[in-house]
Protein backbone atom coordinates (compact mmCIF):
# COMPACT_ATOMS: atom_id res chain seq x y z
CA UNK A 1 0.00 0.00 0.00
CA UNK A 2 2.93 2.37 0.44
CA UNK A 3 4.26 1.37 -2.98
CA UNK A 4 0.66 3.05 -4.31
CA UNK A 5 1.05 5.86 -1.99
CA UNK A 6 4.01 6.69 -2.91
CA UNK A 7 3.53 6.00 -6.98
CA UNK A 8 0.46 8.52 -6.58
CA UNK A 9 2.18 11.48 -4.75
CA UNK A 10 5.00 11.34 -7.44
CA UNK A 11 2.19 11.28 -10.46
CA UNK A 12 -0.12 14.12 -8.79
CA UNK A 13 3.49 16.36 -7.81
CA UNK A 14 4.90 15.61 -11.48
CA UNK A 15 1.41 17.15 -12.82
CA UNK A 16 0.29 19.35 -10.09
CA UNK A 17 -0.11 23.41 -10.87
CA UNK A 18 0.74 26.26 -9.27
CA UNK A 19 3.22 28.45 -6.88
CA UNK A 20 2.89 25.73 -4.52
CA UNK A 21 4.36 22.96 -7.07
CA UNK A 22 7.68 23.07 -5.42
CA UNK A 23 6.65 22.46 -1.86
CA UNK A 24 6.63 19.21 0.24
CA UNK A 25 3.59 17.13 0.71
CA UNK A 26 2.48 17.95 4.38
CA UNK A 27 -0.29 15.01 5.86
CA UNK A 28 -3.12 15.61 8.84
CA UNK A 29 -3.92 12.46 10.42
CA UNK A 30 -7.70 12.39 11.69
CA UNK A 31 -11.13 10.80 11.44
CA UNK A 32 -13.75 11.45 8.84
CA UNK A 33 -16.40 13.71 10.38
CA UNK A 34 -17.82 14.66 6.66
CA UNK A 35 -16.98 13.81 2.98
CA UNK A 36 -18.49 14.98 -0.22
CA UNK A 37 -17.31 16.14 -3.90
CA UNK A 38 -16.51 19.49 -2.62
CA UNK A 39 -15.27 19.08 0.79
CA UNK A 40 -14.19 16.23 3.07
CA UNK A 41 -13.75 17.34 7.14
CA UNK A 42 -11.34 15.74 9.46
CA UNK A 43 -11.07 15.67 13.08
CA UNK A 44 -7.52 15.03 14.71
CA UNK A 45 -7.00 12.80 17.69
CA UNK A 46 -6.85 16.33 19.71
CA UNK A 47 -10.29 17.61 18.61
CA UNK A 48 -8.69 20.07 15.66
CA UNK A 49 -10.76 20.32 12.97
CA UNK A 50 -10.04 21.22 8.93
CA UNK A 51 -12.64 21.12 6.41
CA UNK A 52 -10.24 20.12 2.52
CA UNK A 53 -11.33 21.30 -0.46
CA UNK A 54 -11.70 17.93 -2.01
CA UNK A 55 -12.21 18.41 -5.75
CA UNK A 56 -9.25 17.46 -7.15
CA UNK A 57 -8.30 14.70 -4.50
CA UNK A 58 -6.74 11.02 -5.16
CA UNK A 59 -7.91 8.17 -3.04
CA UNK A 60 -5.80 5.45 -1.90
CA UNK A 61 -7.20 2.32 -0.51
CA UNK A 62 -10.23 2.86 -1.00
CA UNK A 63 -14.12 5.36 -0.36
CA UNK A 64 -14.38 6.95 2.57
CA UNK A 65 -16.86 7.09 5.03
CA UNK A 66 -17.56 9.13 8.38
CA UNK A 67 -15.38 7.67 10.90
CA UNK A 68 -13.04 6.12 8.78
CA UNK A 69 -9.17 6.89 9.82
CA UNK A 70 -7.31 9.00 6.77
CA UNK A 71 -4.29 10.44 6.30
CA UNK A 72 -4.78 13.42 4.12
CA UNK A 73 -1.97 14.71 2.42
CA UNK A 74 -1.43 18.55 1.21
CA UNK A 75 0.52 21.24 0.31
CA UNK A 76 0.89 24.66 2.18
CA UNK A 77 -0.67 26.11 4.83
CA UNK A 78 -3.20 23.91 7.09
CA UNK A 79 -6.57 26.06 7.02
CA UNK A 80 -9.63 25.77 5.89
CA UNK A 81 -10.31 24.91 1.98
CA UNK A 82 -6.78 23.90 1.82
CA UNK A 83 -6.80 21.61 -1.38
CA UNK A 84 -6.54 17.77 -0.39
CA UNK A 85 -4.23 15.74 -3.02
CA UNK A 86 -3.91 12.77 -1.68
CA UNK A 87 -6.39 11.01 1.35
CA UNK A 88 -5.66 7.57 2.13
CA UNK A 89 -8.11 5.20 3.92
CA UNK A 90 -6.33 4.01 6.85
CA UNK A 91 -7.51 0.30 7.75
CA UNK A 92 -8.35 -0.56 11.09
CA UNK A 93 -6.88 -3.07 12.97
CA UNK A 94 -7.65 -6.87 12.96
CA UNK A 95 -8.11 -8.22 16.74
Amino acid sequence: MKLILMLASLAIYSCSSGSKKGEPLKEFNGYVKEVTTQVLKVEDNRGHTITFDNREVTYVGGTLMVNDSVCVSYRGKLDNGTPSIIAELIPRKKK
